[in-house]
């Protein structure tokens, strides 16, 4: 971990895709990674896929996230962040107004989790491609993104994965 802490002790310079999917488990990669966030200056992607982040992780990595503006593409899939989680991680994505690309598939979010996640990425206008797919959304979550995003007239968004979440006739 030191050793990837010094590569970024000096700061990037030029776009940076960080892939760290399959690589770091747990809340400690994550608050490593929330060390050297702040080193990258121009912070395009950022992959995250299957690190079991939970709660403490999305909670350490959070307040990094609200400083990397020029963010694209984020994708925690898979790392068990759940509803608490989603908060932090969505409070923090209104800053990162160039966020194009978001999947939190399969984080068990919940219909209370995509109610406040919905809400804050209202503020990132470039949103294109979101995926929420088999996060126990429900009915009820189908209808806050349908509120919050006010389908099909939210323009940005030209995919949107809600697959494997029970979505029922009044969630479609």
């Amino acid at each position: 971990h030191a050793a990837f802490k010094d590569a970024f002790k000096h700061g990037w310079q030029g776009p940076v895709d960080l892939r760290l999917a399959y690589s770091w488990c747990g809340p400690p990669g994550a608050r490593l990674l929330a060390d050297v966030l702040p080193q990258c200056q121009v912070l395009r992607s950022l992959d995250v896929e299957k690190c079991i982040l939970g709660f403490e992780g999305s909670a350490a990595l959070a307040p990094a996230l609200a400083k990397c503006t020029t963010l694209e593409t984020l994708s925690t899939a898979e790392c068990l962040i759940r509803s608490e989680g989603v908060q932090r991680l969505a409070m923090a994505l209104q800053s990162c107004h160039a966020l194009t690309s978001l999947d939190m598939s399969k984080n068990q979010m919940g219909s209370s989790g995509i109610d406040i996640l919905a809400s804050c990425l209202q503020q990132c206008p470039n949103l294109a491609h979101l995926k929420l797919g088999s996060n126990g959304l429900g009915e009820e979550g189908c209808t806050h993104i349908a509120r919050h995003f006010q389908l099909p007239y939210y323009s940005a968004i030209v995919s949107l994965d809600l697959s494997n979440n029970d979505v029922g006739d009044r969630g479609a």
